[in-house]
C-alpha cells in the first residue's frame, strides 16, 4: 500500500502566524494610545509596525493560496486565518486612503472664516486660498447657525451634546460672563486614540443667538474629514435639539 504524504503549506502557516501576531501589535498600542499610556509619536511607529506585520500576512496568505491551488497541500484555513486577520488589521489603512481621496488634505475646519472660535490647546493657521474652498465646498453644512432661542437655552442646548458625544470639557464660560459669548472648549478623542480640539461660541447675533464652531487636530497634516464630519454632525444635532425644545415649549419666550 502505498502512502501518499500531504505537507502543510509552509506559506499557510507563516500566514497565520504573522497574521496573529498583527492583531496584538495593532490593538494593544491603540487601547494605551487612548489612554495615555503611550505618546502620539510611539502609538505612531507602533501602528506603523502592526501595518506592516498585517501586510506581509495578507501577501503569505496570497502565495499560500496559489501554491495551494497548484500543489493541492494542506493549509487552506490557516492561509485564510492569515488574510483575514491581514485584512483585519489593514483596515485602518484602506480607511485612511479612502477617506484622504474624498476630503482635502487638513487639520483645522471651521464655521467662521472671518473670527473662528479661540482655541486654547492647540492652534496654527486656518486653510486658505484654494484649499480653504475645498474645505467649504466638502462641508456645505459646516456653517454658523442663528437660533431665535436665548443664548443661555442654546448654550445648554451644545454643553449637553458635548457630554453625550463623551468628549472632555477643557474651557466653560456661559454667554454673558465677562461681557463675552459663550464658549466650550473640548478634546474629542478618535477611534485610535488621537485627540482634537473643538471650540463652541455661542452668542447674540444678528439674527438671534450665534453659534459657531472650529475643530482642530493635534498632529498629523491632514484629519482625513474628521474634523469636518464632526462640526456638520454636532450641528445637526443641535439643529434637531432646538426644534424639539421650541416644539416642547411653544409658550416659552425666544
Amino acid at each position: 500500500m502505498i502512502r501518499i504524504l500531504i505537507r502543510t503549506s509552509r506559506w499557510a502557516i507563516w500566514s497565520r502566524r504573522f497574521g496573529s501576531v498583527a492583531v496584538p501589535l495593532l490593538v494593544l498600542p491603540a487601547l494605551m494610545h487612548r489612554t495615555r499610556g503611550i505618546s502620539t509619536d510611539t502609538f505612531a511607529v507602533a501602528l506603523g509596525f502592526a501595518l506592516f506585520i498585517a501586510a506581509i500576512a495578507l501577501v503569505t496568505g496570497l502565495i499560500a493560496f496559489l501554491r495551494l491551488w497548484m500543489t493541492g497541500d494542506r493549509g487552506w484555513g490557516r492561509a485564510t486565518t492569515g488574510i483575514v486577520l491581514g485584512l483585519i488589521c489593514l483596515t485602518p489603512l484602506i480607511y485612511g486612503v479612502v477617506q484622504f481621496s474624498r476630503y482635502p488634505a487638513v487639520i483645522d475646519v471651521t464655521t467662521d472664516w472671518k473670527e473662528p472660535p479661540e482655541l486654547i490647546l492647540v492652534d496654527g493657521p486656518l486653510p486658505e486660498g484654494e484649499l480653504r474652498q475645498s474645505v467649504i465646498a466638502a462641508f456645505p453644512n459646516a456653517v454658523n447657525r442663528n437660533y431665535q432661542l436665548n443664548a443661555d437655552t442654546v448654550f445648554a442646548l451644545a454643553e449637553q451634546i458635548v457630554l453625550e458625544n463623551g468628549w472632555d470639557i477643557r474651557m466653560r464660560r456661559a454667554p454673558g460672563q465677562l461681557s463675552r459669548p459663550g464658549q466650550i472648549n473640548a478634546t474629542a478623542m478618535t477611534l485610535l486614540g488621537w485627540r482634537d480640539e473643538v471650540s463652541i461660541s455661542i452668542g447674540a447675533g444678528d439674527e438671534g443667538t450665534r453659534v459657531a464652531l472650529r475643530s482642530r487636530s493635534g498632529t498629523g497634516w491632514s484629519d482625513l474629514g474628521e474634523n469636518g464630519r464632526r462640526i456638520e454632525s454636532f450641528l445637526l444635532t443641535l439643529d434637531e435639539r432646538v426644534s424639539a425644545w421650541r416644539r416642547d415649549n411653544p409658550l416659552a419666550g425666544n
